[in-house]
Formats: C-alpha cells, sequence, structure tokens
C-alpha cells in the first residue's frame, strides 16, 4: 500500500465530506429562505450546483491517472451524451420548472414531482460532474512505419 494514494485518498474523502456537510447546510437554509420570502428561483438555481462539485472530486482521481499519461486529449462524446446530458437535465430540472420553459418540461405527475426534489438535483449534478471529468481522457500516439 502506497503512502501517497493513501493520503490522496484521505483527502479527497475529507474534502467529499466537507462539501457534504456545506451542501447541505446550504440546502437547509436556501430552504428557509425560500419558506420566509416565497422565492423559489434562488433556490431551485443553487442547489443542484451543490451535487457538482462533490461529482467531480469523485472523478478527479480518474483525471489524474489519465494526466500522467502520455498522448493527447480526446473525448468520449458518447458518454457525455447518453450519461452526461441525461443528469445534467436531472441537475436542471427544478430550474426549467419554474423558469416556465415549457417545451423542456415533463407534464405533472408523479416523475416531474419526483424531479423536483432537490435531492434528484444534487445527485444529477454529482453524476453529472462524474461524467464530465471521466469523459476526457488520453489516446497514446500510435508512430507510423514508412
Amino acid at each position: 500500500m502506497s503512502l501517497k494514494k493513501s493520503v490522496l485518498y484521505v483527502v479527497l474523502a475529507m474534502l467529499f465530506i466537507s462539501l457534504f456537510f456545506a451542501g447541505d447546510q446550504l440546502s437547509e437554509q436556501m430552504r428557509q429562505q425560500m419558506a420566509r420570502n416565497f422565492a423559489v428561483m434562488p433556490y431551485v438555481l443553487l442547489i443542484p450546483l451543490t451535487g457538482l462539485p462533490m461529482g467531480l472530486i469523485i472523478g478527479v482521481h480518474w483525471l489524474i491517472g489519465e494526466v500522467r499519461k502520455t498522448g493527447r486529449w480526446l473525448i468520449r462524446w458518447e458518454k457525455m451524451i447518453f450519461f452526461g446530458l441525461p443528469f445534467l437535465y436531472l441537475m436542471l430540472y427544478p430550474a426549467l420548472f419554474y423558469s416556465n420553459i415549457t417545451f423542456l418540461i415533463l407534464p405533472v405527475n408523479t416523475f416531474s414531482l419526483t424531479l423536483l426534489n432537490a435531492h434528484s438535483a444534487i445527485i444529477g449534478g454529482m453524476a453529472f460532474g462524474y461524467a464530465v471529468v471521466t469523459s476526457f481522457y488520453k489516446a497514446e500516439e500510435k508512430s507510423e512505419k514508412r
């Protein structure tokens, strides 16, 4: 077991846990503010962004491994489109719903009301952040023989 890797994992875990508690505290303060002022928009814009840094932290280990490789940077577009975009939509759904962008929101039913939950938006932000970080990779350049 490498001491350097162990320290990295401890630092990442502490950072993730502190972001989790900070996001929870922010969420609670925003919820109370929303209840006092009936202002929904700041809440639905800021709460989904609390999950994004956590997703980036989860995927940073992948990125560190890729930085050490040689080659040129590429993007896994399939992952960004088929994994990242649905979670981006999940993350932004409350903001889209309350901004009255009708062509992007689902009809009101049990499923769409579940998407309005702050936890769904935070999980969507985490998954989107992870998808963004892990979509970048380095491909080794192949030398051609002449």
